[in-house]
């Protein structure tokens, strides 16, 4: 496979694992809860205070008007995508140009984005030696077991997501007491998701563009994670 039908395939795995969630997060509550009260009573989950719970749970998967609120938020929160792959592109494009990390660059054969919490909104890039053959992660899982424990070689500072990642504290506080279903974790993990697709972008316009001419050990490979968390393969090169 060439790399561009490759990157094809990359990034409909990237956008298709944001849309599912997209789609887990705006079903109706009704519904989410139905199986959340299925799941607890065959003991596939568990609450710190379980007092009344069952009823609860029955009573809020009856409630089939209930409005999903987290559902609303996304219809009405829109991210300029055009703004946000400018804006990663520009801080590449900074970070690039620096001799220091062009003769990284040069010895190195993949790069991982790492982000860490969403409301810290910074992110890092982490080098990797490339003398070792990196797989592609079409799956979300663990980039660590496949590698060496040295294959780590160097770090810069990465994308600042605080333009690219809706503010959404309001929400996720208004209703933190009451989120059975964890949504205020799953809103901020969909914006996450989302920003994967515009760092392939900016990097797909900057391979175009000649501006990835430094890399020249290929395959090069891009990754992306939260921190501590699983990887996925972001874009290839070569």
């Amino acid at each position: 496979m060439d790399h561009s039908a490759l990157n094809r395939l990359i990034y409909e795995q990237l956008e298709l694992q944001w849309q599912n969630l997209g789609n887990e997060i705006a079903e109706p509550l009704f519904l989410q809860y139905g199986r959340l009260l299925e799941e607890y009573k065959k003991g596939y989950v568990l609450f710190n205070d379980e007092e009344g719970i069952d009823l609860l749970l029955e009573e809020r998967a009856a409630d089939i008007g209930a409005e999903n609120p987290y559902a609303i938020y996304m219809e009405r929160t829109e991210v300029n995508e055009r703004k946000a792959i400018d804006r990663i592109r520009e801080h590449l494009l900074f970070c690039f140009a620096d001799t220091a990390i062009q003769e990284q660059l040069k010895k190195s054969g993949a790069i991982l984005f790492s982000y860490d919490w969403y409301f810290h909104y910074d992110s890092g890039i982490n080098f990797f030696k490339k003398e070792f053959t990196y797989p592609i992660i079409l799956e979300p899982r663990y980039l660590n077991q496949d590698l060496p424990p040295d294959h780590y070689d160097g770090f810069a500072k990465g994308p600042d997501f605080a333009e690219i990642w809706p503010d959404c504290s309001a929400i996720i506080e208004e209703y933190e007491e009451d989120d059975l279903l964890d949504l205020g974790s799953k809103l901020m993990n969909y914006y996450q998701l989302q920003s994967r697709l515009y760092i392939h972008k900016a990097l797909y316009e900057m391979d175009i563009a000649g501006e990835l001419a430094v890399i020249s050990n290929t395959p090069f490979l891009f990754y992306v994670s939260q921190h501590d968390c699983e990887d996925m393969t972001l874009y290839c090169i070569g």
